[in-house]
């Protein structure tokens, strides 16, 4: 991995630039030709390093991608495809590592177009781990609002019910943690209601068993429609309260007040 390379760029712009003020200087006319090659040689080297990084921050995200099984069975053809591109970069990378010398790296027979290579099959494959995720996010929405990393968090571990705990803050900001009862179901943990950043616990209309479910954008859907129908007839005995003027629980407002604020906030 190539690192710490500010330096190097400061010190390629200041012989770019004092490379142009001397040829802009009359004096320099008769070394002109002389000069014109060192010219080239700082660009191609400008354009190398911007180009090398590139590749390294495309080939990094592929890397931590393709660890993920998910994206390997989905993307089988990307995946057999990254291997090759892993196999160039390490063996480059093993280049580097015998001679650093950047002049003579950088300005190697090939080695701009190498790079250049490497660098399309890195953007095919990019853009289709997007075209993966967006396929979650067209069925579940709520997905468009966190990271890959999340949306593979809930792809691979949504039938592990605290790790589906522990995450639901990214989808539901007004769900701290689920409420959970292992009681209902042997040796399973079943969705009983949600609790919120502020302690209070709504219990869902009916409880979900996360094993019932093949597909996380299902069991989402469905916690999301169950969440918001349980919201609404929670409302809904409120205002009956009101409109009756009976005695209101106060604890159940303030709990039915918030989710449904941090609800509507996050619409």
């Amino acid at each position: 991995k190539l690192t710490n390379l500010l330096e190097v760029f400061e010190t390629l712009q200041e012989h770019i630039n004092e490379l142009d003020m001397v040829l802009i200087s009359a004096e320099s006319i008769p070394y002109q030709e002389d000069l014109k090659p060192w010219q080239h040689k700082f660009q191609r080297i400008d354009t190398v390093l911007k180009l090398w990084m590139e590749v390294q921050n495309n080939w990094m995200q592929a890397d931590k991608f393709f660890s993920w099984s998910d994206v390997r069975q989905n993307l089988s053809q990307e995946a057999i495809g990254f291997i090759v591109v892993d196999k160039q970069w390490r063996w480059l990378m093993k280049q580097v590592q015998c001679d650093p010398h950047v002049m003579r790296t950088c300005c190697k027979e090939g080695r701009l177009r190498f790079l250049e290579e490497i660098n399309q099959s890195l953007e095919q494959t990019r853009v289709a781990i997007y075209k993966y995720y967006d396929n979650f996010k067209a069925i579940y929405p709520r997905f468009y609002f966190i990271s890959s990393y999340f949306i593979h968090t809930f792809i691979s571990n949504f039938s592990d019910v605290k790790v589906l705990s522990k995450h639901m803050c990214m989808l539901f900001p007004g769900v701290h943690e689920l409420a959970l009862d292992n009681t209902q179901v042997k040796n399973k943990h079943v969705i009983t209601g949600v609790i919120g950043s502020n302690g209070g616990t709504v219990y869902l209309n009916s409880s979900m068993l996360p094993d019932n479910y093949d597909k996380v954008t299902t069991l989402l859907n469905d916690f999301s429609a169950n969440l918001h129908d349980t919201l609404k007839d929670y409302f809904a005995f409120l205002i009956e309260k009101i409109s009756s003027e009976r005695p209101l629980d106060q604890i159940d407002i303030n709990h039915i007040a918030y989710f449904l604020l941090k609800e509507l906030t996050n619409a």
